[in-house]
């Protein structure tokens, strides 16, 4: 078969990597390089260049079974890295941050504000087993078809006893940091979704978390070494401008300036909306799927500007959250990557997402655009009717959007078209 893959980040790497073996494909990107979230870039801080992630950072064995054996056979090295989050909380005047075992705070106001503050967050901190039990209990009653799995955070938060500012100064920091989610919509995403997420991460608990790692080199090491055999089955800079189903079989596969290609198949593996915009004679069925799951932009900072961490040192984590003291104020998150990958510096290298305004332009070592699916309710919903879509008139939808959004889901989302395709496809 002639098959497009139209997309490169890691479900059209992915789908490439097994589909190459017996059919002709051809892979279209966009942009003028490979690997999507996974962009590495190098760096001169302090007399040193090295590469840093601004992206994808870090996975680990017991969430990311099927990644993890993909960096296996491709015989790419990671190494250990650290999950920690810490919450600067200007409303509270308290800043505080996790550590392996135990949780560090430091008010961030003198005298009696600070004892406050202080005493504030010692009642998040009381609550968060309480959190973890009524989290654990909802997964359950949800698998047991006794509970909604579409009751919003805020609503679940409420019927477990758990005041606003614990969600607002624990739950959603915790959930923005990780899912690189838009803090404003946290509370109305589906409670158990999010409480499912945290427990395949480790963090539904205080102890038996998976030890993380990154990838040595950077996460563009994966990227080359998946399209090193199929490299000359790349199309760079060519963005899929429409998809358009024959009657006799197959799809037409047009890149902006350039003539239709036919091809037997397509896996389209980009964000649901660019995938919808592709394809003029949409079903209705293909048109509430992809319709559902909307997309948000990160606009993304990599820098060295200290002020944006928590002004004390002890507690800087490797997810760092700013809650403003004004309401209309975006929540922000900065990745501290000297606690995620091993760089060669003490200076700190930072990646920043939504806090362009608050860095030091002398300090910017670069800036990127990247966008996440935003997984409401509708979003969940609409995940469940996917695999129903598949294979009409020769089209396969794939990407990260399918799930949660990270690289274990794209990866499974590859796997998954690929075995519809050409069953045994994934086998090696």
């Amino acid at each position: 078969m002639r098959i497009a893959i139209v997309g490169g980040g890691v479900t059209g790497l992915v789908a490439a990597h097994h589909l190459s073996r017996s059919h002709r494909i051809r892979l279209f990107e966009a942009d003028d390089r490979l690997g999507g979230h996974a962009h590495t870039v190098d760096v001169d801080v302090d007399g040193a260049r090295f590469p840093v992630d601004t992206g994808f950072i870090v996975c680990n064995e017991r969430t990311y079974p099927r990644f993890t054996a993909l960096l296996e056979r491709l015989g790419v090295e990671t190494v250990p890295s650290e999950m920690s989050l810490s919450v600067r909380d200007e409303r509270a005047g308290v800043e505080w941050g996790t550590a392996p075992s135990r949780l560090r705070a430091r008010p961030a106001g003198p005298g009696r504000v600070g004892a406050r503050a202080h005493a504030a967050h010692a009642g998040l901190v009381a609550r968060i087993p309480r959190w973890h039990r009524a989290g654990s209990r909802l997964l359950e009653e949800v698998d047991r078809g006794e509970a909604d799995p579409d009751e919003t955070l805020r609503s679940f938060l409420a019927r477990a006893g758990l005041p606003p500012s614990f969600g607002e100064g624990y739950v959603v920091p915790l959930t923005a940091a990780v899912w690189s989610a838009d803090p404003t919509t946290v509370l109305d995403f589906p409670a158990a979704t999010i409480c499912r997420f945290l427990r395949n991460h480790g963090m539904l608990t205080l102890g038996e978390r998976p030890q993380w790692r990154t990838l040595a080199g950077g996460s563009r090491s994966y990227v080359d070494a998946i399209s090193a055999p199929w490299a000359d089955d790349v199309q760079l800079k060519s963005p899929v401008t429409e998809l358009r189903r024959r009657p006799e079989g197959g799809v037409d596969v047009r890149v902006a300036g350039a003539e239709p290609e036919a091809f037997d198949a397509v896996v389209v593996a980009v964000h649901a909306p660019t995938a919808l915009a592709m394809l003029p004679d949409a079903d209705a069925d293909e048109r509430a799927v992809l319709g559902a799951v909307r997309t948000q932009p990160n606009p993304t900072v990599l820098h060295t500007d200290r002020s944006v961490l928590p002004r004390n040192e002890a507690v800087w984590s490797s997810w760092n959250v700013r809650l403003p003291e004004a309401p209309q104020e975006q929540v922000a998150v900065t990745y501290l990557m000297n606690r995620l990958q091993p760089l060669p510096t003490t200076a700190p290298v930072c990646v920043s997402l939504n806090q362009d305004d608050r860095i030091d332009p002398d300090a910017i070592l670069g800036a990127y655009d990247y966008a996440h699916p935003v997984l409401d309710a509708a979003a969940i919903r609409d995940q469940r009717r996917l695999p129903r879509l598949q294979g009409r008139g020769g089209v396969y939808w794939a990407g990260a959007w399918a799930s949660y959004g990270f690289h274990e889901d794209g990866t499974r989302a590859a796997e998954q078209v690929c075995e519809r395709i050409d069953p045994g496809s994934t086998r090696w």
